[in-house]
């Protein structure tokens, strides 16, 4: 049955590049993702609360500190003008008013020290909640969606938008709550001091308003663009690092160095130019600080003199101007950061968004213990609009071993994975023992499968962590049983460290054969029903191959298996062989069947059997360091 690709195709969100999203991430301070950020606030709501009581108190004492100062020296003014027992009582008077100074000063003191380390606490807490978040919905989202974000950009996540976050968590958002308040209080208190004074302070406001808006219009893209920058260098550097054999393999050094080099310049000149426009913003504020500050000189010690205005409010005034501008320009930098951690924040959400491609559907349940029966019911699938497996239909009994062959880009591992669930069909079915793989849970579907690829996944541990991956309750008796069953066991052995010898990252120090053999005792460990092989023996040599293949025996024998072989050679004594040719089932059978039929088999093993005689393979024998 032949359906057009529209109808075929699941709905889907459509995407632009990402690219084109990064730059597209709108205008302004995104309020949907700041209420969102705040969202992870709520679980630490008491440790805020503590944190806003303690600004409050370090505001009152900030604001009292000026009015103090004031009134001492108004009170030592008037105790040197009089004498007797006035003056003693203007000495006392003063010297309590110092010590409400002094409690002041210390009060501050604490409540800054507590606010300080409830914050920094608050804000490290929820940022390990923010990236425990977006590492655990990575480890969930589909693979279609990995082929489409990146690995650099998911990095640079995880990394660089979620460090950016931190500096806004640990004191912004906090700092901004401290700074507002100073500033009301302020405000009402130059008002209760004088209210000439304070309105020709408040007639500077709006010059400073405008500087503001004016500089937020060439900040905005400046920290929009360098998020961008900063994300692609990162994708970069991360993609040329695991692809490093490859770039010195065709000496392609000058052209990455000279690649970087663009991307690091381009991240180099936007952070100037952010620099230059903060290095604006700062001084400016001061300029209008000073300016006010002046002013009021002029006028108040006008009125001073006149026996209008005391020196001591006077000196309060110019104390509240100083206090005044002082949060102005600590939130104009603060906004620096909230426009920084805003972007950072729309980029992370962006990515915790994405849809959970393949989940448990409601009613799933667990899939039991199967026998290795695998079914493929009239299967249609694709990656964009276009289908890549059309209408397919096969039936593996249980502990067949099936190889799927056929050209490049014919769908044999779109098929394969199928199977596991990394994907799901648009239509017919898969189905294990019966059970169509989407009504049973992931977790007991893929408990049933074990997967070697091509390229040989070792993490950066021990070997025989490595090989416990699959089933980490396994003793080490058992462990040792597996590289045993494998052929590999006398190799570990044989190192200084034995099966607690470190493998470097992706397996480096190893040879692709010990790879290999590691990822089989790793399968033959974990004791699947269903072992899956991709490409598995194509990158080793004939005499590594043929270990590799006794261990490949001995691994399937009594399981399922569904192979993909870039070498014919190695699939002649498997069950079936089907060949697939533009996503459909073109010749099925053993070796010697389709050998006879002289068809599109015969062709592929005929070309195989050629290349193999013509092309001297490289030594990459088991026991090569």
């Amino acid at each position: 049955m032949t359906m057009s690709p529209v109808q075929q195709a699941p709905a889907a969100k459509r995407y632009q590049s990402l690219d084109n999203r990064e730059n597209d991430l709108g205008s302004g301070l995104n309020r949907r993702s700041l209420r969102r950020l705040f969202g992870y606030l709520l679980p630490y709501r008491v440790q805020g609360l503590v944190a806003l009581v303690a600004i409050a108190l370090q505001t009152l004492g900030e604001l009292a500190l000026p009015r103090l100062l004031g009134l001492i020296i108004d009170g030592a003014t008037v105790a040197a003008s009089r004498s007797g027992n006035a003056r003693q009582d203007g000495i006392r008077s003063l010297f309590t008013t110092v010590g409400l100074f002094l409690a002041c000063v210390v009060g501050v003191f604490f409540a800054r020290w507590v606010q300080g380390a409830t914050t920094t606490r608050l804000g490290y807490r929820v940022i390990f909640d923010l990236r425990f978040a977006l590492f655990q919905h990575m480890q969930l989202i589909g693979l279609r969606t990995f082929d489409r974000l990146g690995v650099g950009r998911l990095i640079s996540r995880i990394q660089s938008d979620v460090s950016v976050l931190q500096d806004l968590l640990t004191d912004g958002i906090i700092g901004l709550f401290a700074d507002m308040m100073v500033l009301i209080g302020i405000i009402i208190a130059m008002l209760l001091l004088d209210r000439e004074l304070a309105l020709l302070t408040f007639a500077i406001l709006p010059i400073m308003i405008g500087i503001v808006l004016v500089w937020r219009r060439y900040a905005i893209p400046v920290y929009r663009t360098l998020r961008v920058a900063t994300s692609r260098l990162t994708g970069y550097s991360a993609e040329s690092i695991s692809g490093m054999r490859v770039i010195q393999s065709f000496r392609r050094e000058v052209e990455n160095f000279e690649r970087f080099e663009r991307l690091n310049r381009e991240v180099y000149g936007t952070n100037t130019l952010a620099i230059r426009l903060n290095s604006v913003l700062a001084p400016a504020v001061e300029l209008l600080s000073g300016t006010a500050t002046v002013i009021i000189l002029v006028v108040g010690g006008q009125r001073a003199i006149a026996g209008g205005l005391t020196i001591g409010a006077l000196t309060a005034f110019i104390g509240y101007i100083n206090r005044f501008f002082s949060p102005v320009r600590t939130l104009s930098e603060r906004y620096n950061s909230l426009q920084s951690a805003t972007v950072a924040a729309e980029r992370i959400f962006e990515v915790l968004d994405e849809d959970l491609e393949i989940t448990d559907k409601p009613g799933v349940y667990p899939l039991p213990q199967i026998n290795g029966e695998v079914a493929f019911e009239g299967v249609t699938f694709g990656y964009t609009d276009r289908p890549i497996i059309n209408d397919l239909n096969l039936t593996i009994k249980p502990g067949m071993t099936v190889a799927f062959v056929g050209p490049t880009g014919a769908g044999k591992s779109s098929i394969i994975n199928l199977v596991p669930r990394f994907y799901d069909v648009w239509e017919g079915r898969v189905a294990i023992d019966g059970h169509d793989v989407r009504d049973v849970t992931l977790a007991s579907l893929r408990r049933q499968f074990g997967i070697v690829l091509q390229d040989t996944f070792l993490f950066s541990m021990t070997i025989g962590e490595n090989i416990r991956y699959g089933r980490l309750e396994a003793t080490d008796a058992e462990v040792e049983d597996a590289a045993r069953a494998v052929g590999i066991h006398d190799f570990i052995a044989a190192l200084p460290a034995g099966y607690a010898t470190k493998v470097g990252e992706r397996g480096s120090g190893l040879s692709v054969g010990q790879r290999q053999l590691i990822a089989f005792a790793r399968v033959m460990l974990a004791n699947p029903r269903i072992v899956v092989l991709d490409e598995a023996t194509s990158s080793v040599d004939t005499r590594t191959e043929q270990i590799v293949q006794a261990a490949l025996r001995r691994t399937l024998q009594g399981r399922t298996a569904l192979v993909i072989a870039h070498r014919l050679s190695t699939i002649i004594e498997a069950d079936l062989i089907v060949v697939i040719d533009a996503g459909r089932i073109v010749e099925q059978g053993r070796h010697a069947e389709l050998i006879a039929q002289r068809g599109a088999y015969y062709r592929l093993y005929t070309a195989a059997q050629l290349r193999e005689k013509t092309i001297i393979p490289e030594g990459d024998p088991v026991r090569e360091g």
